[in-house]
């Protein structure tokens, strides 16, 4: 009887740890399957900026030509504000499944950790998926401005410290940046001029209040009609559309500064999504259209992934940090 007894008992222990393997079981398959079966359902990529916007045009070339190669829609969307910091914050709370992606660049990502201590998020936390493109900025000058070539300029600012001035869209924007580097590069002091925004610094520069900008592709047209004259380009590579505009490097070497826009997915995003997506980001590099497009926006197709991207935008912190340190930036909370 006794023997009997401890038998039910044994059977009803097996019982039960059978119930909870099979349960974890179906636990750790889930997320295995889903990462199989991915992508099953529509995937959103979001920006931190207006419909319209650079970020914006980038997000859709690069989502419609992901959407043929997944043979998954694909919606780009926005979440507006402190310069793409609210995209990132909301992404980096997203579930780790990839299908919450954002499109971010130096700004949110490698500019607002050294500027602003509070951003709500870590730059270094969220699953790096692929480079989408790069270009430099254009240095440009009001019409009338004396000087043609980046060795006048340098050579005119030695013997007149803080008479030259050039604009920014802000204070540790990139615009800003990208002016205290040639200062610290050239040692010079073309003294900074802050604005609310790139419109107006563009229109002042028109306007002729202030020298310079340091101007995205948003001022190609006022380059051509003659209402902005082109020094030289930032990036270390000529641009394609203007040829002709040589790189700040060419005078200065080692001066090398670029926008750049990256897909990134939530923390935790399992290796064979993110690697799914990340060979589908190089695919959609390749498409001649997709190119094409990225060109007319003065954008140049970058294939970098995963902890290459990840190591760059370490790269990107470092930079931004030892900028910020030179031109004696103050950390500020938004």
């Amino acid at each position: 009887m006794k023997e009997e007894k401890m038998l039910k008992g044994l059977l009803r222990s097996n019982r039960k740890v059978g119930v909870l393997v099979f349960a974890l079981l179906g636990l750790l398959a889930t997320p295995l399957a889903t990462a199989q079966n991915f992508p099953s359902r529509p995937i959103t990529i979001y920006t931190g900026f207006p419909p319209g916007g650079g970020n914006d045009a980038v997000a859709r070339v690069i989502g419609e030509q992901l959407s043929k190669t997944l043979k998954q829609s694909v919606i780009v969307d926005s979440k507006i504000g402190a310069g793409g910091e609210i995209a990132n914050a909301f992404v980096g709370r997203a579930a780790p499944d990839g299908y919450t992606l954002f499109l971010a660049g130096n700004g949110s990502m490698s500019i607002s950790p050294v500027i602003h201590p509070d951003i709500p998020y870590d730059p270094m936390k969220f699953t790096p998926i692929g480079m989408v493109a790069t270009a430099g900025a254009i240095l440009v000058a009001r019409k009338d401005f004396p000087y043609h070539t980046v060795p006048e300029i340098i050579q005119y600012a030695k013997a007149n410290p803080g008479k030259l001035t050039f604009a920014s869209s802000g204070i540790g924007a990139a615009t800003h940046l990208a002016g205290e580097l040639f200062n610290e590069m050239a040692g010079i002091d073309i003294l900074h001029v802050p604005y609310k925004g790139a419109s107006q610094a563009v229109t002042d520069v028109i306007g002729g209040r202030v020298d310079f900008y340091y101007a995205a592709s948003s001022a190609t047209a006022s380059i051509k009609s003659g209402q902005l004259r082109a020094i030289a380009v930032t990036s270390k590579d000529r641009l394609e559309n203007m040829p002709d505009i040589p790189p700040i490097g060419e005078y200065l070497p080692g001066y090398d500064f670029n926008y750049w826009y990256a897909l990134f997915a939530p923390p935790g995003t399992p290796e064979s999504v993110a690697r799914t997506l990340a060979e589908a980001v190089a695919q959609a590099l390749q498409v001649k259209t997709v190119q094409q497009q990225l060109a007319a926006l003065e954008l140049r197709p970058q294939d970098m992934r995963g902890a290459e991207l990840r190591n760059f935008v370490a790269s990107e912190i470092a930079k931004t940090r030892q900028i910020a340190k030179a031109a004696n930036i103050v950390r500020a909370a938004r």
